[in-house]
């Protein structure tokens, strides 16, 4: 993927340092940022209990004078729990049918396992691909995410809810 990136960038006459590293752990020496970003819900991907202390602590430590530390996740919902899979949705998809189901177990108390499968169904009748993927994951609400800033020495200075500066949703699925 970073070969991707760097072919691509090159391509509209960028040429960007790309580096691949353990996320908990950054080996950049002597350098600082005005800005690091966790996007993606990386932070819900982090499931050992230092993942995330870990994380924010070396954003921290990265971070120039003044430097901004953006971090978003999923805001945990109600979660179904089974051994079957359900259906999330069915979409047209390149002359056929898209079709993803999940699963989800608890692994322990707040980590999750999250098994995705994807199946596509041609129209014309030929057999179908199906790809699986499985995630471990520990959501984190709005308040762990002030906490793990807090105990890194950061301050929040603004939050965004569905990538909005407002009041938070109801039905928000995002927060920042």
């Amino acid at each position: 993927i970073l070969a991707q990136l760097v072919r691509k960038a090159r391509e509209r006459g960028l040429y960007p340092k790309v580096a691949r590293m353990e996320v908990r752990r950054l080996r950049f020496a002597d350098t600082q940022f005005g800005a690091v970003l966790c996007l993606y819900s990386l932070v819900t991907y982090m499931v050992g209990d230092a993942d995330a202390p870990d994380l924010v602590r070396e954003a921290r430590r990265l971070l120039r004078p003044g430097g901004r530390f953006i971090i978003d996740a999923f805001v945990p919902r109600t979660m179904v729990f089974g051994d079957e899979f359900v259906v999330d949705y069915v979409r047209e998809f390149d002359g056929g049918k898209l079709k993803r189901s999940r699963r989800v177990r608890e692994l322990r108390s707040g980590i999750n396992r999250v098994e995705r499968r994807y199946e596509v169904e041609p129209d014309d009748g030929s057999k179908a691909e199906i790809i699986e993927t499985v995630e471990d994951v520990r959501p984190f609400a709005p308040a762990q995410l002030r906490a793990l800033l807090e105990e890194a020495g950061l301050v929040a200075v603004f939050e965004a809810w569905d990538y909005r500066h407002d009041n938070p949703a109801a039905n928000a699925q995002f927060f920042a």
